[in-house]
């Protein structure tokens, strides 16, 4: 034997006890006191008196057990065939109240399955409560007879439902003593006197590969209300020891239905209407000698009640809202109808054509009618849409029909009223957050509008002597009810407001203002300054000498400071992150120096900073300024399969707006154009530079390439590329679409 979990199943309840074959029960090993169960699903207590009680309901059951899943301990057939049926198991005292269907008493249920009459409704309510009702049982009259009538409760001093209860832990507690034994001496008249033989004193012992009689059913299958006849003939081979008397009980009473004495053959008749979820029974035969005393039993064939399957219900009609109306008044209130069908419930399915955010009519609502109603009598419709209802019965037994046909149906209002303001649930009033980046998603309370705008403003991100100017205005469509906000600016302290425009372009009133604000460890903690890069130019190209500022994450601001040898403060002042190039490798903060002197030391200070200065850093060094000459690069290029030749020119004095471009395909290039690039020397090398935005940029080719690479590769750079005479590149100007393939012929540095 082995201890598991089982859970009580009511689809294959048995009321009496199963067995593999017909062979008589075998002595049982040793089992605890508790809950047993055969191969099957049927679950028994075992009590100490070595009888087997049955659980007759499934609520039988949770009465003692709820919905928990208790240790059930699992036989064989023969050992739980070896265990006789000792009756019934009643409901725990004090737990539910139990009536049957044909009498309109309620019983409370105290002890050994004693049935007390609640005199009145009153007294009811006061002993179990305003919902009394909803724990009132119907035991079937079949099983009322487990039951035995007590003395009426006529007022609360009577009866204790919480005491009844307390006084019983599992079911061997509510078993009496009178079925706590089986009777093993004669009873009735006294045996004859010819045969003053002591009475046996074994237990009933059959063979194991021959019964002591035989039992049989007219029918193993049967609906509800079929009459079936059970039959148990003697085994004539067996003559020891002698059955003068021949039993059939009905497993739900555990009661004779039939006894025949000084006969090989027993037969009854029964009709059995069974509707309450039973689905198998096995009647019980037993036999007795001259002294009553039990020693034989057998069990009949397992008798399977199938239960009739109910007929689903039919399509209802609907009478409301008739096919193609349309609703003109304003709140969009609408009943929902159809015809009387007879019908437990009803389910209702309403859609909206464009009210949803995944497809056409994927807005659903569901509404459920009980108690044989026929009409939801209002429904709030969204807006002026089109609309379609459909509705579905649901039979006593549970039985789903099918869908009717859905009825299309408008709303088209003239209300010229705005709508109310919408509510915001998040944020918070005076909410903090901590996060980074400064993200967070807004909602408010769904209205059935398809449009809402939001207005946010910072109190200092713009002047400190205006606060909350210049807000920033989202736009949520398609009916939504949030709106995730892209990353705030700083920490400060904010100020969100909402409104939704109807379907007549009403716009309804702002909402009050909701203020927030953002305080985040990442702003004081961990900024970081890197690295410090240059990219030399001559003294009057106007691209200007790039510093490029290396930092771990994104700052609010940067600020740059250059001071000459003589103490001449250069620049000094702030220039906002919008100034962001893509370098290779990196994100870059690049600002511009103008009109640096050639072959100059110059101290640098660079500062980034979030905002309100939290989280400052600084990085200081020396910058030298290359010293230039004129040279002359020289290149073949091709566009489009056309060759020519050109120069570019770098001097002090010659690189300027005109010179330092080069002309492609009779296109100028300046200093200024987005389509520019430059030859410019660092350290002594010459390097081109492209002044492209986006992917534009040059690349270096080995020699026998024919194509250039393609845009995605990220092979074209804008900064830093060495030239070498011998040596191709290709160049994508994107602000002009095109490749130019060039070839560096010679350099001459006069």
């Amino acid at each position: 034997m082995r201890k598991i979990i089982s859970f009580f199943s009511t689809a294959a309840m048995v009321i009496a006890p199963l067995c593999a074959s017909l062979a008589a029960p075998v002595a049982a090993q040793a089992t605890t006191i508790g809950l047993i169960k055969g191969p099957l699903d049927s679950v028994y207590w075992h009590s100490a008196n070595n009888k087997r009680y049955v659980f007759p309901t499934e609520k039988t059951f949770q009465s003692w057990y709820g919905y928990s899943s208790p240790d059930i301990q699992v036989l064989t057939f023969d050992e739980l065939g070896a265990i006789p049926i000792g009756g019934n198991a009643t409901y725990k005292p004090g737990v539910r109240l139990v009536k049957i269907t044909t009498d309109p008493k309620v019983y409370a249920v105290a002890r050994y399955g004693t049935l007390r009459w609640i005199t009145s409704e009153a007294l009811a309510r006061e002993l179990y409560g305003s919902d009394w009702a909803r724990k009132v049982d119907d035991i079937p009259d079949a099983f009322f007879t487990n039951y035995k009538i007590g003395a009426s409760i006529n007022s609360t001093s009577d009866f204790n439902p919480a005491s009844e209860a307390a006084a019983v832990t599992t079911p061997e507690d509510n078993i009496g003593t009178s079925s706590a034994t089986s009777p093993t001496s004669p009873t009735g008249a006294n045996p004859p006197a010819t045969n003053p033989t002591t009475p046996p004193t074994t237990s009933p012992t059959t063979s194991p590969t021959s019964p002591r009689f035989y039992t049989s059913v007219s029918k193993t299958t049967i609906t509800p209300g079929e009459t079936i006849r059970l039959s148990e003939t003697l085994n004539s081979s067996i003559t020891s020891p002698a059955i003068t008397k021949m039993d059939i009980l009905d497993p739900r009473t555990a009661t004779s239905i039939q006894t025949c004495t000084d006969t090989s053959t027993c037969s009854v008749s029964i009709t059995l209407d069974i509707r309450l979820g039973v689905t198998n029974i096995i009647f019980h035969a037993r036999g007795y000698d001259a002294y009553n005393n039990l020693v034989a039993e057998e069990w009949f064939p397992t008798v399977s009640i199938v239960q009739p399957q109910a007929a689903a219900p039919s399509a209802p009609t609907i009478t409301s809202p008739y096919s193609n109306q349309v609703v003109t008044t304003y709140p969009r209130t609408l009943k929902i109808a159809w015809s009387p069908d007879n019908q437990r419930r009803h389910t209702v399915e309403l859609a909206c054509d464009t009210c949803g955010v995944t497809g056409l009519w994927s807005s659903v609502t569901t509404y459920s009618a009980d108690n044989y109603t026929m009409e939801i009598p209002s429904v709030t419709l969204p807006g002026d849409n089109q609309f379609r209802v459909r509705v579905k019965a649901i039979n006593s037994d549970g039985i789903e029909g099918v869908w009717s046909g859905w009825v299309y149906f408008s709303a088209k209002t003239t209300a010229a009223s705005a709508p109310a303001a919408p509510v915001l649930t998040a944020p918070l009033a005076n909410q903090q957050f901590t996060n980074y980046p400064r993200t967070l998603t807004t909602s408010w309370v769904r209205d059935g509008y398809k449009t809402h705008t939001i207005e946010v403003a910072c109190d200092y991100c713009v002047s400190v002597s205006q606060p909350y100017s210049n807000p920033t205005t989202y736009v949520a469509d398609n009916y939504a009810s949030s709106y995730a906000l892209p990353a705030l600016p700083g920490d400060n302290q904010y100020r969100i407001r909402i409104k939704t425009t109807n379907e007549n372009n009403i716009d309804s009133p702002w909402s009050s203002y909701t203020y927030f604000s953002f305080k985040t460890p990442a702003a004081t903690t961990d900024l970081q300054i890197t690295d410090v890069l240059f990219r030399d130019a001559t003294v009057n190209d106007n691209l200007g000498t790039l510093v490029g500022l290396k930092l771990n994450r994104q700052p609010y601001k940067v600020s740059l400071k250059f001071i000459s040898p003589t103490g001449l403060n250069i620049l000094n002042g702030y220039t906002n992150l919008s100034h962001n190039y893509a370098m290779p490798y990196e994100d870059n903060y690049v600002m511009i120096m103008n009109n640096l002197a050639s072959n100059v030391d110059y101290q640098y200070t660079v500062t980034a900073e979030d905002w309100n200065g939290a989280g400052s850093v600084t990085k200081t060094g020396t910058y030298h300024s290359p010293s230039l000459t004129q040279t002359f690069v020289y290149m073949d290029y091709q566009v489009s399969g056309t060759s020519q030749q050109g120069q570019v020119v770098i001097s002090p004095t010659q690189c300027n707006q005109v010179k330092c471009g080069y002309n492609f395909m009779n296109k100028t290039y300046t200093a200024q154009s987005l389509g520019a690039f430059y030859s410019l020397s660092e350290n002594g090398m010459l390097k081109f530079y492209a002044n492209n935005i986006g992917q534009g940029g040059i690349a270096p080719l080995a020699n026998g390439d024919t194509s250039p690479p393609l845009v995605s590769s990220g092979q074209y750079y804008r900064f830093g590329v060495p030239i070498t005479v011998g040596s191709w590149y290709a160049v994508y100007d994107e602000a002009n679409q095109m490749f130019i393939k060039l070839h560096v012929s010679k350099i001459v540095t006069p």
